[in-house]
């Protein structure tokens, strides 16, 4: 009896891991965000998000092809939300700049994010449900649409990775960034 009753225990947990695993998050913005119990293998955890710092010249893209790449991962370009969210984000750029220095490799300007204003100039809002910026970061001076063709937000390592405007078919490094199921 108690062998049966195991049995039937591990038939339903592998049924609710199983649906833990397929739970995706709908997005007001038409994509469908997988929800995971813990971060993949290279992906950094903090505050219930999982974040992807793509870092590798060869992968560097424009600001749609870096938003495609993190779709394809069930993820979106990276929304800043809090001070302590930036901060985070702030010390692994770090790390990962002296990193590439300490190997020789010149890194590039900067990292996208999910910031642009490409549907109403000068309205800052993020890529993920189109949430206007209410925590901002902009390095002083910023953003300046120069030359008109700015409509792009980027962590820029030229303004202590604080947001800076950038031509969105600029191809730099980019963070992908995901929730955490809990």
């Amino acid at each position: 009896m108690f062998k049966g009753s195991m049995s039937k225990l591990n038939q339903e947990f592998g049924y609710l891991s199983e649906q833990i695993y397929q739970l995706s998050v709908k997005q007001k913005d038409g994509h469908t965000h997988r929800a995971l119990p813990h971060c993949e293998d290279y992906w950094e955890e903090y505050q219930g998000s999982c974040y992807y710092f793509v870092d590798w010249i060869s992968d560097s893209r424009s600001w749609t092809n870096a938003g495609i790449y993190c779709q394809n991962r069930d993820s979106h370009l990276l929304r800043i939300d809090n001070q302590m969210e930036f901060q985070f984000i702030q010390g692994v750029l770090y790390e990962l700049h002296y990193k590439h220095l300490k190997n020789g490799i010149t890194p590039l300007s900067g990292y996208w994010t999910g910031a642009n204003d490409l549907s109403n100039e000068g309205q800052w809002v993020w890529s993920l449900r189109r949430v206007p910026m209410r925590y901002k970061i902009w390095a002083a001076t910023e953003p300046n649409d120069h030359k008109g063709a700015e409509d792009c937000g980027e962590l820029s390592r030229h303004h202590d990775f604080k947001m800076n405007d950038l031509n969105c078919k600029t191809e730099i490094y980019f963070i992908c960034e995901k929730l955490i199921f809990r």
